[in-house]
């Protein structure tokens, strides 16, 4: 049986999937808010230069969506991506480490 801390990875589609759906929502929230309270859209003018077609409305709103669900999922998956890498790095150092010491936390 393998060690807990030892399966402990990140699934990169549901990192990716969570964090795009996470940035969706909040650009098309605040597109909306800004839109129906009148508020500053400043931020929204400079997000706009970076998603295109993003801006006050409800299509412009669902425009960013889009841009922020593709935005937000590769930086889910790019960061479940370096954990997992660090993980496997950090794993092997320690296994190689408790090997030298006699450690029986890595050893079947």
């Amino acid at each position: 049986m393998k060690d807990e801390h030892c399966s402990m990875r990140l699934s990169v589609v549901a990192l990716a999937i969570a964090y795009g759906t996470l940035w969706a929502i909040s650009l098309f929230a605040m597109s909306m808010m800004v839109t129906y309270f009148d508020m500053d859209d400043a931020i929204i003018d400079l997000l706009a230069d970076y998603y295109h077609g993003y801006g006050l409305g409800f299509g412009p709103a669902l425009m960013g969506a889009l841009w922020g669900f593709i935005d937000g999922a590769i930086g889910g998956a790019l960061l479940a991506l370096v954990y997992n890498g660090v993980r496997k790095a950090m794993h092997a150092c320690c296994k190689k480490c408790c090997d030298k010491k006699g450690c029986k936390t890595h050893k079947k």
